[in-house]
């Protein structure tokens, strides 16, 4: 991670916002997430770790939006196993995203 200070904290506002966002979209009703607006949180997510050069974030982002498309295009069932897994990850993306300045 090589960000400088002040893209740091404006990332760290960002991402916020983004995990925010998947939160909501994961939790939702209960049901499958609207799979456009999944992708397009997750895709954000993966940008702004990628511009603020927070490499292990950005992967974990990329598998996000991955996932995303399966669950969209029906190639990955919605179970709640997976809606577990998605709602620790973005709890645990957001101690990550919390800490980044001291990596």
């Amino acid at each position: 991670m090589t960000g400088s200070p002040e893209l740091l904290e404006f990332y760290l506002v960002e991402a916020t916002e983004y995990l925010d966002a998947l939160d909501q979209l994961v939790a939702g009703t209960g049901g499958t997430p609207d799979g456009n607006a999944f992708i397009a949180t997750a895709r954000a997510l993966r940008g702004a770790s990628s511009m603020a050069k927070v490499d292990p974030l950005e992967k974990i982002a990329s598998a996000m939006e991955q996932i995303a498309h399966a669950v969209r295009d029906g190639e990955l069932r919605w179970t709640v196993d997976l809606y577990r897994v998605l709602r620790v990850t973005v709890d645990d993306l957001r101690f990550l995203v919390r800490g980044v300045r001291t990596w």
